[in-house]
């Protein structure tokens, strides 16, 4: 496990008020505030001026990114303009949800900040606690290693004001936990994943009955701030055990790997995203349904193993879910050559789950622990306020069919696809079951 590098963690109603002393805020401090320009509020306050009023005794260079619209692409331009205005010897305070964090991260590692601390503006995502970035990548969106922050404020009332649907798409994120834990699994059963740990599995999955029990609280006209609260622990215990790991698969797996073609898909055509949790909610379910046929299709034995992928049929495989994203070639690219990382060790993962289905009994027990079913993880996400459709099936159908082919992670399709299983009549029926459920799909 890597050490843990974030120094403080304070959380709760007056969080906000320990800024200065965190910072250590006061003549010579030089500050560099990094945010963007959508507006904010701390009850009836602008969150922002409140934090600036606080920093004003310091050095405070303020930049905001994404101009008027406060749209902003965490990217490695985007990156570096940022580090590029961060003095070395300045601390770096970020004030945003998960992408102005994931970029102040990354840029505080380039600039060589002296110290980052974060604001979290709202319970949305687990991003804020570790030193990963999600970045955009030659048109993919993948994990980068950054910088933990130094202290992360998490201030109740304040995530109390920012817009319910984002903290419904927080209880989404912290619902991946429970698909993303079993792909990990699943990766070191097959050889893949040497790092899988039980003891960041428990940090990661170890609320996860007690988050269920959050929903109604979370999805209440006015969130609960007791419930607010439990999950913004959460989702930071979740951080945590991400970046001790060295990696997001304690917390992120196939539920991930289709939010992230619903990204770049939206990206290509020029679009703002959806919210990242609320893709992961839907993400959640569809992973959660693809397990139970995947694991009922070893315990009848239907299935057969498939014969090792030919790099030709893969490469216009992937050229054919991905070329349309990128007239440049850049996506396919990318894509292609993860992919192809990921073929190396087909035939290993073949071997190796075709010994993991003779004594599946073992497995299949060790991943009840970790999955949830999709009835329930609707009927939470439901309750929790996360919208789940309308959405376009056909765009569904081709982040579902094509998420294992944009990165070299391995899940839970990687291992259908071993066992032949994963096919289009397959990936209709996980869809026509996820509308069963009341995933609205049109």
């Amino acid at each position: 496990m890597h050490p843990i590098g974030i120094g403080r963690v304070v959380l709760g109603a007056t969080a906000l008020e320990s800024l200065e002393e965190v910072v250590g805020a006061g003549a010579g401090r030089r500050v560099a505030l990094v945010a963007d320009a959508t507006p904010m509020l701390r009850g009836p306050d602008d969150l922002k001026e409140e934090v600036a009023a606080r920093l004003a005794d310091s050095d405070t260079r303020t930049i905001i990114l994404g101009g008027d619209t406060g749209y902003v692409v965490a990217d490695p331009v985007t990156v570096t303009s940022v580090a590029q205005r961060v003095p070395p010897d300045a601390t770096l305070v970020s004030v945003g949800s998960g992408t102005i964090t994931d970029i102040a991260k990354a840029a505080a590692r380039e600039a060589g900040a002296e110290r980052h601390v974060a604001v979290q503006t709202a319970a949305s995502v687990n991003g804020y606690s570790d030193d990963l970035s999600v970045l955009l990548l030659r048109g993919a969106k993948r994990t980068v290693q950054s910088r933990w922050p130094d202290a992360l404020l998490i201030d109740i009332p304040t995530l109390s004001s920012a817009p319910r649907l984002m903290t419904a798409a927080g209880f989404g994120d912290a619902c991946a936990t429970f698909t993303a834990s079993a792909d990990w699994y699943l990766a070191s059963v097959l050889g893949v994943e040497m790092a899988y740990s039980e003891t960041l599995v428990a940090l990661a999955r170890g609320y996860g009955e007690r988050l269920l029990t959050l929903a109604s609280g979370i999805g209440a006209a006015e969130p609960a701030p007791e419930a607010l609260e439990q999950l913004a622990w959460i989702l930071t215990l979740s951080g945590l055990a991400m970046g001790a790991a060295g990696r997001t698969a304690p917390g992120s797996g196939t539920e991930h790997a289709i939010s992230h073609l619903f990204d770049m898909a939206a990206l290509s055509e020029r679009r703002p995203p959806s919210l990242h949790g609320i893709q992961v909610g839907l993400g959640s379910v569809l992973s959660s349904i693809v397990w139970v046929r995947f694991t009922d299709r070893i315990t009848r034995g239907d299935f057969d193993f498939t014969v090792p992928p030919d790099p030709a049929a893969t490469g216009r495989q992937v050229e054919s879910a991905f070329g349309r994203l990128d007239p440049t070639g850049a996506v396919v690219e990318e894509c292609q050559a993860a992919y192809d990382r990921k073929l190396t060790h087909w035939e290993r993962m073949r071997d190796r789950l075709g010994d993991a289905v003779v004594r599946w009994g073992e497995h299949a027990e060790r991943l009840s622990a970790l999955l949830v079913g999709p009835d329930a993880l609707v009927d939470a996400l439901t309750s929790a306020g996360l919208p789940l459709g309308p959405l376009d099936r056909h765009a569904v159908r081709w982040a579902l069919a094509n998420c294992h082919l944009m990165r070299d992670r391995v899940g839970v399709v990687d291992a259908a696809a071993l066992l032949g299983t994963w096919t289009e009549d397959e990936i209709d029926a996980v869809l026509d079951e996820a509308q069963t459920l009341g995933c609205r799909l049109e």
